[in-house]
């Protein structure tokens, strides 16, 4: 396992999610976010426990490339009629200039890790949903030259990159978890690049949400992420016309791009058969990289819950548009049914009437049985579970889900999720993290806020090492 440390594990940081947002109340918790950050890693700069030093995991959605909304002639890109309306998409080039704004913002968070690196640490990045664009080159790149020109040593290895998961064999397994979201998965960890564009990712549900209707709206979304969909229609009756446009807008853009996703999928099986191609090339070098089995990788890949618009019935419940198309429908069926009754003998007009009733019931119970669960808390525990059997580790740790947890799994593994760092609220709170402390044999996992400049334990739980059968030896780019 190489030289003896302690992990240090924090995800959901979303820096940069105020650049371009209409919420006020989102500039005020980034800047709460990024104070607390720098006090974060300033203290385990100075501070070891038996004199080990710290592997920080930020465990996804470090930056938020999601909530950055640039117009081609704030970067001077030539971009689409989409992107002069919505703002870029998740291209390369894009990510570097929504990067370049990030790292001027929050210039004293890439200098809290530079010292944190310079007294000897590691950070390692795994990507999340919203900071999928590290999957890119030139953008990794980029990230670590912000950190370099800021270190008075190089980190070298020291800083590293994980595209799917951070494993330490026998320990820990750390994934952000996204890919147990049918509305945030892509269709693989490897490749979430669009087909027929590899400059550019594929467009998931939670990237065209907030790249088309998140991102222009006076309200925070993650307040509407759970809405039914009458809600959602009593939250437009009550907003001015002009708002009211663009939600109907960026909803209409939301169904065409998920639309878009599931009609290449049919139509193009040969840019599906060269990313097959370059999916078997990446999990064969990531089989070498890790150490782990192709058949063990191919095990984990399956436990992912695939995008919502992978299936036209599944893409159609996720954007509500059967209840949408029902609500417009209702109305001339029912006069239509009506003239029927008024024209025919009544046992025509009742069993007519009784036809179009029992259709619309079996309608909106398929509706709303084939609905996903918004919340995908209880589906990442039974992952975590299954991921412990598979991979022999005591700790399985995701992000993601913005809530706080520890769950025993079995007699000898634990769950955690570390919460979010960034947007504090009565009932999650925020700046939680999980600290690993190696004692002898034992690791010791705290679940903890940071409050008052120290990690206040939320939860903590010991347990013995060295009983497990190592898989692999690690990942990183």
């Amino acid at each position: 396992m190489g030289t003896a440390h302690n992990l240090l594990v924090i995800s959901d940081l979303h820096l940069g999610e105020d650049l371009g947002s209409p919420s006020a109340s989102r500039k005020r918790h980034v800047a709460q976010t990024e104070e607390a950050l720098v006090s974060f890693f300033a203290h385990y700069s100075l501070t070891r426990l038996d004199d080990l030093p710290w592997k920080l995991v930020i465990d996804g959605d470090m930056i938020d490339f999601l909530s950055v909304a640039l117009l081609p002639e704030e970067i001077g890109i030539e971009g689409t009629e989409d992107d002069a309306v919505f703002g870029f998409g998740a291209s390369e080039a894009a990510a570097q200039a929504k990067l370049e704004r990030v790292i001027t913002r929050h210039a004293a968070f890439f200098d809290g890790i530079a010292r944190f690196l310079d007294v000897g640490n590691e950070v390692h990045v795994v990507t999340g949903n919203h900071d999928a664009e590290l999957h890119f080159d030139r953008v990794r790149g980029l990230f670590r030259e912000a950190l370099e020109s800021r270190c008075q040593h190089p980190p070298g290895d020291r800083l590293a990159f994980h595209p799917w998961f951070f494993l330490e064999p026998g320990f820990v397994y750390i994934e952000h978890g996204h890919q147990y979201d049918p509305f945030c998965s892509f269709d693989h960890p490897l490749t979430p690049e669009d087909p027929l564009d590899p400059t550019v990712l594929e467009e998931n549900l939670g990237i065209a949400a907030m790249r088309y209707l998140g991102n222009h709206l006076p309200f925070d979304p993650d307040a509407t992420a759970d809405l039914s969909f009458f809600e959602y229609l009593r939250l437009l009756s009550n907003v001015q016309g002009d708002v009211a446009g663009r939600v109907v807008g960026g909803y209409s853009a939301v169904v065409r791009a998920l639309a878009y996703q599931w009609w290449v999928r049919l139509r193009n099986p040969g840019a599906f058969l060269r990313r097959m191609e370059h999916r078997r090339r990446r999990m064969d070098a990531l089989a070498i990289s890790s150490g782990i089995e192709r058949r063990v990788l191919d095990r984990l890949h399956k436990l992912r819950r695939p995008p919502v618009f992978v299936g036209l019935l599944q893409l159609v419940r996720s954007v509500m548009l059967g209840r949408l198309l029902s609500a417009i429908l209702l109305p001339p069926i029912l006069f239509s049914t009506f003239l029927v009754m008024t024209t025919v003998s009544l046992k025509v007009a009742m069993g007519t009437a009784t036809f179009v009733l029992a259709a619309f019931v079996v309608l909106q119970l398929w509706l709303a049985l084939g609905r996903d669960n918004v919340d995908p808390t209880e589906t990442m525990v039974k992952t975590a579970r299954r991921i412990t059997r598979i991979l022999d580790v005591p700790f399985v740790v995701f992000g993601h889900s913005h809530v706080p947890l520890a769950r025993k799994l079995s007699q000898d593994g634990w769950y955690f999720n570390t919460g979010s760092w960034a947007g504090g609220s009565e009932r999650n709170g925020a700046f939680t993290h999980l600290v690993l402390r190696r004692v002898d044999a034992r690791v010791r996992a705290a679940l903890c806020r940071w409050q008052s400049n120290e990690s206040r334990e939320l939860r903590a739980e010991t347990m013995r090492l060295g009983t497990r059968r190592p898989v692999g030896h690690g990942t990183a780019y």
